[in-house]
């Protein structure tokens, strides 16, 4: 096997490894606590990101799997991310911007019926 087509399996995989990293399907937190880790999730995203990312650059000349990596790599950066957000969302922080919005928003809206 040369080192062409042995770089284009490293990129291959480096997605699906990302995808792996991402979590579960199902998002669980067994405690408060777990929630108000979303910043470290979102600092290992970024970290894992950029050594796909460099994987992935190493292998660009001559890949063939170009296509199925983008894509793979694409779907992996949205699960991982979605499982920040969700933390970020869970959190202290994310609930209470979250009740506030809503309850301006209810305001807002009884001010307007009332007119």
């Amino acid at each position: 096997m040369d080192d062409n087509s042995n770089n284009a399996i490293l990129a291959f995989w480096a997605p699906f490894l990302l995808l792996h990293l991402g979590g579960p399907d199902t998002i669980t937190a067994y405690s408060m606590e777990d929630n108000e880790l979303w910043a470290r999730h979102l600092l290992a995203l970024a970290y894992e990101l950029i050594i796909a990312v460099y994987v992935l650059f190493r292998s660009l000349p001559s890949n063939l799997l170009l296509a199925p990596t983008l894509l793979i790599f694409f779907v992996a950066i949205v699960k991982y991310a979605e499982r920040s957000y969700s933390l970020y969302r869970a959190s202290t922080d994310g609930f209470r911007s979250s009740v506030v919005i809503s309850s301006k928003q209810s305001q807002l809206n009884q001010i307007s019926s009332n007119r």
